[in-house]
């Protein structure tokens, strides 16, 4: 997927992303039973971590360069076009394959909120809920994915902000220190020979000075 044409990129990660989280949650029905919250949550995580590889791999391999928090949003919901309409491909499956009484069973919850309409008699009310639930279920998608999209554009944004003075061009860099090198500390230099023997011989004087200086004072 070296193509930088970010619409046929996002399509095709779209695919991708989508595909995954389609056998996730077919797998999720056959081993996780009904009711859980494993399997759709693996599904979010899946949506996630891919839309993330997704826009950090188009920015280092494709453009080669830092991505604008706005290209990001862009290639995230072109991405969660595609996605989207898996979410929706799975809801046909599973009510019309997996789960055959699934659609019967929220058409009831409307007698249990009070509604005074007979679903099961009137087939064009029964069939209209229908067709109105799985474009439904796509914008509801599209919606939620928009917020991870949001997200993890804002993190690989933080990501991407300078935090060192020479990583921003517009600031130079200071002339006086150079980055990643170590000091040593100053190491001994001893005295030349000379001024060693001169201290030597003017400490010998002081010390004779200091003897005459007490048998002076003996003699007194």
């Amino acid at each position: 997927m070296k193509d930088q044409n970010i619409w046929k990129y996002g399509f095709n990660w779209g695919s991708i992303i989508g595909a995954g989280i389609f056998l996730t949650r077919i797998l999720g029905h056959y081993f996780g039973g009904e009711g859980g919250i494993f399997w759709p949550f693996l599904a979010s995580i899946v949506f996630i971590f891919g839309t993330a590889w997704m826009i950090n791999n188009y920015g280092r391999n494709i453009i080669k360069e830092k991505m604008k928090f706005s290209r990001m949003l862009l290639l995230g919901f072109i991405s969660s076009l595609v996605v989207s309409f898996f979410h929706v491909l799975y809801m046909i499956v599973y009510i019309n394959k997996l789960n055959p009484g699934f659609f019967n069973e929220m058409l009831a919850q409307y007698e249990k909120l009070g509604i005074n309409i007979d679903v099961y008699s009137d087939t064009n009310i029964a069939n209209a809920i229908e067709f109105a639930m799985y474009p439904a279920t796509y914008v509801i998608e599209l919606i939620s994915n928009t917020f991870y999209i949001l997200m993890i554009a804002g993190i690989i944004t933080l990501q991407n902000r300078p935090n060192y003075r020479g990583s921003n061009p517009n600031i130079p860099p200071r002339s006086d220190y150079t980055p990643y090198t170590t000091t040593t500390p100053p190491k001994y230099v001893a005295k030349p020979e000379e001024d060693s023997q001169e201290d030597n011989n003017e400490g010998i004087e002081e010390a004779e000075d200091d003897g005459n200086a007490f048998e002076n004072e003996d003699k007194e």
